[in-house]
């Protein structure tokens, strides 16, 4: 049995999580709305994967990373909050490490989730981001071949050069970092040392660190943009209703997310959590419209 921790001080959305997270196979996930219990549950219990908001009530959720640290614990850690942007410099580069920005749908969520627990099993595998970082520790020239067409040249530990399905530059890099560690597309991966007269021609500036946070970071908004209620196929059933009203719940649409659970309760008069919503939503001063219901 794995086990997710979700820290979110926003209770209906915590609730809601954990529920959906709990969907998952030979998964049991708990949730904790301040950085407190957090910690005191990773003490009982390590989980095998974090979520977590970064303002919470008693601290900032990127103090997980230094709790994990002087533990010892090496576990997925991703950050879901609205304000990313404002802590990307705090976040140091790190595989276990991911960062995303409100809203982000429940089915990007426990799609990270299964590939993070399924990572977790059986031998560890290096991906590009691990080779570029060893690269850039221990100052080598080497050049980085992904997939068949592409490569990433690395001297003395900065970026140089990149080439990618007919891209060079910046834009290739970046098209490669994001295939391999937001789309999980499983490049092909070499690498070896090469000499002054193979490196070439330098199409890369800029420091390594922010090239793939770059990188990640707007593959995940393209991801973002191409979510959303308005364009996904007609809900078929009560369980995407669900899905679609906590999808609007963390993007703050607090309107289109009672419309969600009230018709879930139409359909299902007993389902609790569904009312359990409605009436949060209510006390929060949202109303279903005579003319939508």
């Amino acid at each position: 049995m794995k086990r997710i921790l979700i820290v979110e001080d926003e209770f209906f959305l915590l609730e809601s999580m954990v529920k959906f997270m709990n969907g998952l196979d030979n998964v049991r996930t708990r949730g904790c709305a301040n950085l407190r219990d957090a910690y005191a549950f990773i003490e009982d219990r390590t989980p095998d994967l974090i979520f977590s908001d970064i303002n919470l009530p008693d601290g900032s959720g990127l103090e997980l990373i230094n709790f994990l640290n002087s533990r010892d614990i090496r576990i997925p850690l991703v950050f879901v909050s609205a304000f990313i942007s404002d802590y990307r410099n705090h976040i140091p580069p790190d595989s276990n490490i991911m960062v995303l920005e409100k809203p982000v749908s429940m089915k990007r969520l426990r799609s990270i989730a299964k590939e993070k627990l399924e990572e977790d099993d059986g031998d560890y595998v290096f991906k590009l981001t691990d080779y570029l970082q060893i690269a850039a520790m221990g100052g080598h020239t080497v050049q980085l071949k992904c997939g068949e067409n592409g490569f990433i040249t690395m001297v003395d530990g900065e970026p140089w050069s990149a080439r990618y399905e007919g891209e060079e530059g910046v834009m290739a890099f970046k098209r490669m970092v994001g295939d391999a560690e937001v789309h999980g597309l499983g490049l092909r991966l070499s690498c070896k040392k090469i000499d002054e007269a193979e490196i070439g021609p330098q199409n890369i500036t800029g420091s390594l660190e922010n090239l793939m946070l770059n990188a990640v970071w707007e593959e995940e908004e393209q991801l973002r943009n191409g979510d959303g209620l308005e364009e996904e196929e007609p809900v078929p059933n009560t369980g995407a209703l669900m899905d679609k009203g906590v999808d609007k719940l963390l993007s703050k649409e607090y309107a289109e997310a009672l419309k969600c659970f009230v018709r879930v309760s139409q359909l299902q008069p007993d389902n609790g959590t569904a009312l359990a919503n409605i009436k949060r939503l209510n006390e929060m001063g949202f109303y279903l419209d005579k003319e939508a219901s």
